[in-house]
């Protein structure tokens, strides 16, 4: 595809994303779509399909990546098959310019308008769970907040990674509140058949993006911040709302 016709492309897929409700992605449904037909249909498209093998569960990975050349904005998509099955689905959203990743940038919030919180959480309801993890005391350059939206009966966990407000420090002192602002993240979604029992053990253990180890820092939702899923529901499911969490300093 030439630049413009990928943009095109992309943009329909993210709006529509191939006539299908997660965690169904561009039309591939996890459990049912065969790994040849979504094969096929990147291949037609000119795209180059990397793949290996997991040495711990022997399923296949095969991964492709997708962009908006003119918004800097990068989709990349693993997915996870065992025989000729797609088992889950991975998918990793973010704007990168000069080398970098920009994190609130407003091009990225219109082009992934579907998968920010406020549109997953009306399109999906309440989460089964919410998980925050951040740091008082990160490495330079910044200190980084990571939330997930876990729904393991609509076979959905959706991840919000990203620095905290201020992101300038690497410290904050534990008298003060980290403040972490979900519409200023990047987007992960992990995608698997609703009959499947997985859980976020599972889904780590695939290495994609958070592993095991990294659960441990994770804290539900009301521990970190106070806060009830009802009353996240209610806040940030409004429309462009751009709320923060805060969560105390001394916590983590």
């Amino acid at each position: 595809m030439t630049a413009d016709q990928e943009r095109a492309f992309v943009l329909q897929m993210l709006q529509d994303n191939g006539g299908c409700q997660l965690p169904c992605w561009w039309g591939f449904t996890p459990g049912e779509t065969s790994w040849k037909t979504a094969e096929v249909f990147f291949l037609s498209y000119g795209k180059r399909i990397d793949e290996h093998v997991s040495r711990s569960t022997r399923r296949m990975y095969y991964s492709v990546d997708f962009a908006i050349p003119d918004h800097d904005v990068y989709i990349g998509q693993t997915y996870i098959v065992s025989g000729n099955v797609i088992d889950m689905i991975w998918v990793i959203a973010r704007t990168s310019r000069n080398g970098e990743i920009v994190y609130g940038d407003a091009t990225y919030a219109e082009d992934l308008h579907a998968y920010m919180v406020p549109q997953i959480l009306a399109s999906y309801g309440k989460p089964e769970q919410v998980l925050i993890a951040t740091y008082a005391v990160a490495p330079e350059p910044w200190i980084p907040f990571d939330m997930l939206l876990f729904y393991p009966d609509q076979g959905i966990l959706a991840r919000y990674y990203g620095p905290i407000e201020n992101e300038e420090r690497n410290v904050v002192p534990v008298e003060e509140s980290i403040r972490m602002c979900p519409h200023r993240t990047e987007f992960v979604l992990w995608l698997w058949s609703p009959e499947d029992e997985v859980s976020l053990v599972d889904v780590a253990g695939t290495g994609l993006g958070i592993t095991p180890e990294g659960l441990y820092y994770h804290r539900p939702l009301e521990e970190a911040t106070g806060m009830s899923i009802d009353e996240f529901y209610e806040i940030f499911v409004q429309p462009g709302n751009q709320a923060c969490l805060e969560t105390p300093a001394d916590l983590w």
